[in-house]
Parts: structure tokens; C-alpha cells; sequence
């Protein structure tokens, strides 16, 4: 496997919308899949689906406390890059906008 394929993959785990909504909610605080469940609503199988895919790719690790495994992300870095994501995303619209309103 070369550098451009570790790399999509790292990419396509983070490319569905309930694996961001993990994790935001995973930024503050590490959180279990029952916690994560209620954030995201999902049903648990899924959501766990999600966590396992995303600890795949490398961006979440986890512990086991007590009867509870502990998810929280390993490189708090991805959240720069998802922040940085929807910086070019509202500056893409807003030229959009703009075309639209001069009549472009």
C-alpha cells in the first residue's frame, strides 16, 4: 500500500457525516457508545460501525474501563483539519454567492 492510499483511506473514514458528529462530540470528552449514541443518533450497531472505522484509519483510540470501552481521538490535529474543511467550504460559498448576485 503507497503514501496516496493510507491517505485516502484516512479520508474515507472521515467521510460520512455521523463519523464528524462522533467526532465533535469526541473533542471535548472522551466518551463510550452509549454516550456517542444519544449524539448522534444512531442506533448502537451503527454507531459502533462508525467508531471501528474511524479507529481503522488511525484518528480514534480506546480503552476499556471497567464494562465500558472509552473512545477519544488520538491526534487532536484532525480536528484542526476538519476545522480548516469548513473554512474552504464557506469561502467557496460565499464566492458562489457572489457570482450569483453580480450575474455570473
Amino acid at each position: 500500500m503507497d503514501v496516496f492510499e493510507i491517505q485516502a483511506g484516512f479520508f474515507k473514514a472521515l467521510s460520512h457525516p455521523s463519523r464528524l458528529k462522533i467526532l465533535e462530540a469526541l473533542k471535548e470528552k472522551d466518551s463510550c457508545v452509549c454516550d456517542l449514541v444519544d449524539f448522534v443518533k444512531e442506533p448502537q450497531p451503527q454507531v459502533s460501525r462508525h467508531l471501528a472505522a474511524l479507529k481503522a484509519a488511525g484518528i480514534l483510540t480506546a480503552e476499556k474501563k471497567g464494562a465500558r470501552t472509552c473512545h477519544r481521538i488520538k491526534d487532536k490535529n484532525v480536528m484542526k483539519l476538519i476545522e480548516l474543511s469548513l473554512k474552504i467550504i464557506k469561502a467557496k460559498n460565499e464566492n458562489i454567492m457572489s457570482a450569483l448576485e453580480k450575474g455570473e
